[in-house]
C-alpha cells in the first residue's frame, strides 16, 4: 500500500493478482501482466532482456518490501515447545551468521547454490537491501509487525482476503522472550 501511495496510485486504479514468484516471472516475461514485485527473479528477468526494472523499493525507501515468516498453528506450538525454540535459536544464529560481514561472501554462494539464482544477481538484491540483521531477524518488533498490518489492509482492499483480521491476535511473542 505505501509503494502504491508513494506514486499516486490506488488499489482501485490496478487490478491486482495473487501469484508465485515463478508464475509472476513466467506471465511478465510473456507480457500477460504489466508489473510484479519481485526480487532475484525481477533482476534475472532484466539481465536477460525480458523486463525493465523502472521502480524499487530502494528508490521508495522501503515501501513495498517482500516479507516473510513462519506460521505456527497454536496448537503445535504449544504442544512442541522444544521444536519452537530450537527453531527461533537457529534463525538468531542464522541472522547473526549471515549479517557478520565476513561471512557475506559464503553467504551469496550459498544463496546462489540453493536458489539457482547467479551470485551477481543475488549481490545486487542483498547488497542495496536493509541489513541482513534487519531482514533475517525472527524479532516481532514494532516496523514489522506494522508492515505485516499493512499488508493485511492491502489485501482486503484489494480482495485478496474476503475480510481483514486483527493482525496483534495472531502474534505470540512468548517463544522469542522464552529463548535466549
Amino acid at each position: 500500500m505505501n509503494a502504491l501511495d508513494s506514486q499516486g496510485v490506488k488499489p482501485a486504479d490496478i487490478k491486482i493478482i495473487n501469484l508465485d514468484f515463478a508464475a509472476a516471472s513466467a506471465e511478465l516475461a510473456a507480457g500477460q501482466i504489466d508489473a510484479t514485485w519481485g526480487g532475484s527473479n525481477t533482476l534475472s528477468l532484466r539481465d536477460k532482456g525480458l523486463a525493465d526494472i523502472p521502480l524499487s523499493t530502494r528508490d521508495l525507501q522501503g515501501a513495498g518490501q517482500l516479507s516473510g515468516f513462519v506460521l505456527a498453528d497454536g496448537a503445535f506450538a504449544n504442544a512442541n515447545p522444544d521444536i519452537i525454540k530450537r527453531f527461533v535459536k537457529v534463525q538468531r544464529e542464522a541472522a547473526a551468521w549471515a549479517s557478520d560481514d565476513k561471512n557475506k561472501e559464503a553467504f551469496i554462494r550459498l544463496l546462489a547454490t540453493q536458489s539457482g539464482y547467479p551470485e551477481n544477481i543475488l549481490r545486487v538484491e542483498w547488497d542495496t537491501l536493509p541489513p541482513l540483521s534487519e531482514r533475517l531477524s525472527p524479532e516481532l518488533d514494532a516496523p514489522y509487525v506494522a508492515k505485516l498490518k499493512k499488508a493485511v489492509e492491502l489485501a482486503y482492499e484489494t480482495r485478496l482476503i474476503r475480510q481483514p483480521f486483527d493482525v496483534d491476535s495472531w502474534l505470540d511473542k512468548s517463544h522469542l522472550q522464552a529463548t535466549p
